[in-house]
């Protein structure tokens, strides 16, 4: 995902509680928060509340983005903490255990579908999501990330805390596994990076 077109400006205008800055900051990056916040918590429900307690605290706290990275990796690193504490906590535990796997798409259609015609993709986007549903709340988030949203392995670190090194031997690892339990990640996602 590409930064906005003028991001100073409008960060300096959210900083101001600018209600135009504030629109505009939350309608163009809402959805892709929303998509790895799904892709942690695999429920509707506790996403969408998690994507606004992300984006209510992106707003008060933007004075703190230092401009160093890109902001879109600043707010991922948001979302994806956000969405991790809240599996840890008992209650989540507890819901996520009785509760059978969400029948919505984890992949936000609103983002993912994009310029496809009626129905194409669906089974693509039904694989995806039972693939998705087998794996743990950070896999889910890094292959989101990588190959949905296409962030940049340097991005995709620096929103994990991790190193460019270490998120590619994950990737393999996790396309190795996927491969053996799925029979996906053929070479051409191999070559991905």
């Amino acid at each position: 995902m590409q930064d906005i077109d003028n991001l100073r400006e409008l960060l300096e205008g959210v900083a101001r509680r600018d209600p135009a800055a504030c629109t505009r900051l939350l309608e163009y990056y809402s959805p892709y928060v929303h998509q790895v916040v799904r892709a942690v918590l695999h429920n509707h429900e506790d996403s969408e509340e998690v994507t606004q307690d992300v984006m209510l605290k992106v707003i008060q706290q933007v004075h703190r983005f230092n401009y160093r990275n890109r902001f879109s990796t600043w707010i991922y690193r948001i979302a994806r903490n956000a969405a991790i504490s809240l599996t840890r906590t008992p209650q989540f535990r507890l819901y996520a255990q009785s509760e059978d796997i969400d029948e919505h798409l984890l992949v936000d259609e609103s983002v993912e579908g994009e310029g496809e015609g009626e129905g194409e993709g669906q089974g693509d986007a039904e694989r995806w999501n039972l693939i998705l549903s087998a794996l743990q709340p950070d896999e889910r988030a890094l292959l989101v990330m990588h190959y949905s949203q296409q962030l940049p392995l340097a991005e995709v670190a620096a929103v994990l805390g991790s190193t460019e090194g270490a998120v590619k031997v994950r990737l393999h690892r996790l396309r190795r596994r996927l491969r053996r339990d799925f029979g996906t990640g053929g070479k051409e996602e191999d070559n991905h990076e």
